[in-house]
């Protein structure tokens, strides 16, 4: 996140870059998403902008058990990248929580942000 400003400004515009999947906590969904949409735009080559990896390390979206209603993932990650005109989300489960990226076994643990994303 600290290396997206000076990185994405040298790609803007370039010919063959297409899109990018922004890692940014989830109340500045909005506001990066925005800014790499209309900066690409504005160069004549629109991106695809996505997000994932939303908040820290250690939470991300955490199960169901934990927060039924996922009410900031929802606000500002699903919808703050929609209404920036993003492409969508790609979640992140944090490593503090059971079925983290890293030992999922069971997608049920998230089943209502997957029935709140549809």
């Amino acid at each position: 996140p600290n290396q997206m400003v000076p990185v994405y400004s040298t790609l803007v515009g370039y010919p063959s870059y297409e899109g990018a999947s922004i890692q940014t906590s989830p109340t500045t969904v909005f506001a990066s998403t925005r800014r790499w949409v209309t900066e690409s735009a504005a160069a004549g080559r629109k991106w695809v902008v996505a997000n994932d990896e939303q908040g820290s390390a250690n939470t991300g979206v955490v199960p169901d058990a934990d927060d039924f209603f996922h009410s900031e993932i929802r606000r500002n990650v699903l919808w703050g990248n929609l209404m920036a005109g993003g492409a969508g989300v790609e979640y992140y489960f944090g490593y503090q929580y059971s079925n983290s990226d890293l030992t999922c076994q069971d997608w049920r643990s998230r089943d209502r942000m997957w029935t709140y994303s549809k």
